[in-house]
């Protein structure tokens, strides 16, 4: 059995001295450093090696590492494609059908541009609450501590006030609410056109259609990028199969058809989850749980990755 280093990345960027300074991402410098620091204490692989251990044990090269990008920024184009081409590096995209197809900004990016924009999350938290009573005219305000105690529980990267506003506005509020708030909130305070800032913040389908001639993969990100073990089985199979049409019809990577990865959006699925992906011939399935991957048929759908940030104690 290998074990393999699978690495997720999300913004990677410029990033000091712009608009989105307080943006979490990885500065552009530091990605340089990181492959450097790479190429001298691992083995590069691409998806098709991961697959070749997996389900034919073959053998890979000590110490094999692989590169994995969520969300499909245009970040991925701009910064890291020339970067990899460069250094003969095949690595894993996973973008959203949606935000690529129809101009939308995803929920969570706009909660990240918008928590971008304070230095002091109470205040903003005290925003939202203020925005849910115009549209939710009897909402109590111990509710919404309730929702408080339930939800606030900081993790490594960040802390209870952050983690609460985040689960607040992706799943916990009903989808109406949190899709008028969300509107309200990045109109407000990012102040930017949704349709112009999708485009700036994408990849386009040319961008794609290149990186895929050089031999980057593009897997499965959900179409919507919900959380799919807490939607409703019809609601999963929805956003399964367009995110899956969108891979091979929109995407046109007829060589996955039979082979294709998912990553989980916010690491969310359940078993249905998976029943849905391997109905449609989905092979591996990428977890945001920080840990070395163990290479195992058994696991091919609970793969383990690390966050860039674990790694930045290496090149400092």
């Amino acid at each position: 059995m290998d074990c393999c280093t699978i690495v997720m990345y999300h913004y990677v960027r410029k990033i000091k001295n712009t608009k989105f300074s307080n943006i979490k991402g990885l500065e552009l410098n530091l990605f340089h450093k990181q492959i450097k620091y790479f190429k001298k204490n691992y083995n590069f692989i691409n998806y098709f090696d991961l697959l070749e251990s997996i389900y034919n044990n073959k053998k890979l090269p000590i110490n094999p590492i692989l590169l994995t990008f969520d969300d499909g920024f245009s970040d991925n184009y701009n910064y890291i494609f020339p970067i990899l081409v460069k250094e003969n590096i095949k690595a894993c995209f996973f973008p959203v059908g949606s935000s690529i197809i129809y101009n939308k900004v995803l929920d969570v990016h706009k909660i990240h541009f918008i928590l971008s924009m304070f230095s002091d999350y109470n205040k903003l938290i005290k925003k939202i609450y203020e925005t849910i009573c115009i549209y939710e005219k009897d909402y109590k305000y111990e509710q919404f501590l309730q929702l408080y105690d339930k939800l606030a529980i900081p993790n490594i990267f960040d802390n209870k006030n952050v983690i609460f506003i985040k689960r607040l506005l992706q799943h916990e509020l009903s989808y109406e609410i949190r899709n008028k708030v969300l509107k309200y909130l990045f109109n407000k305070y990012v102040n930017e056109n949704e349709k112009n800032f999708s485009k700036y913040l994408y990849l386009n389908l040319n961008q794609i259609e290149e990186m895929i001639h050089k031999g980057m993969v593009f897997g499965h990100h959900g179409f919507e990028h919900l959380w799919l073990g807490e939607i409703d089985k019809k609601r999963q199979e929805k956003e399964i199969d367009n995110g899956f049409n969108f891979l091979t019809n929109v995407l046109k990577q007829k060589h996955l058809v039979d082979k294709w990865p998912i990553s989980y959006p916010y690491g969310s699925f359940n078993k249905h989850t998976i029943q849905l992906c391997e109905k449609l011939n989905c092979k591996v399935g990428l977890t945001t749980k920080f840990k070395i991957s163990e290479l195992q048929y058994e696991n091919r759908f609970t793969l383990n990755r690390l966050d860039t940030n674990h790694f930045l104690e290496n090149i400092s």
